[in-house]
């Protein structure tokens, strides 16, 4: 009856999310007559997977003008936020390549957790030897783009990608061989020698 389908609502309504959880029903028919009955409710969940809240990072890393061959890191560093309905999944993250020959590393860690309640927040870290980036013209560019896949641990994966632009900078052209000849004394009027002097350059364009 709509009566009894009323009732059952706001009695399902009325549980909590504790489980399971005993509702019960009572029926009036208006005439003085009655009849209960207790509803056994258990709530199960399922998995909702979590999702990024922050856009997707973009970030550039320039080279260190004027000097080849530096092994000095150069660091990026950013975080990416993120949520979970499930407030008992413990979250984990990881770093692939969108390609291959790379230059440099990612890596990502959880640093505050959505398990409980909360916002959930990780950080990615970037790093390189500048002189990866020696062969790299002034001006030049090349984007590197890295996923982050991020899991609930019960199946529940979402990703975001994270793209780290490399600019060039002009690096010095280097000279090698011999830088002097030696001329001796003699009946000739005219001296020469000659040799050879090589250079190398590190921007390849």
């Amino acid at each position: 009856r709509a009566i009894a389908a009323a009732a059952l609502t706001a009695a399902l309504a009325a549980c909590s999310a504790a489980s399971p959880t005993t509702a019960t029903v009572q029926v009036d028919d208006g005439h003085g007559g009655t009849a209960r009955q207790d509803v056994v409710v258990t709530l199960k969940g399922s998995n909702d997977a979590p999702t990024f809240t922050s856009a997707p990072a973009r970030v550039a890393v320039l080279e260190t003008a004027g000097s080849t061959g530096s092994a000095t890191a150069l660091t990026l560093q950013g975080t990416a936020s993120f949520a979970d309905r499930d407030l008992t999944d413990a979250h984990s993250v990881s770093v692939s390549m969108q390609g291959r020959g790379f230059i440099g590393a990612m890596s990502a860690a959880i640093v505050a957790d959505t398990t409980g309640g909360g916002a959930g927040r990780l950080v990615w870290t970037w790093n390189a030897p500048d002189k990866a980036l020696d062969f790299l013209a002034a001006g030049q560019t090349l984007d590197q783009t890295y996923t982050l896949t991020l899991s609930d641990g019960q199946g529940g994966l979402v990703r975001q990608d994270v793209t780290v632009t490399l600019v060039g900078s002009d690096d010095l052209p280097t000279i090698t061989g011999s830088a002097g000849a030696t001329w001796y004394e003699g009946a000739a009027v005219n001296h020469s020698r000659s040799g050879t002097l090589a250079f190398a350059d590190a921007d390849l364009s």
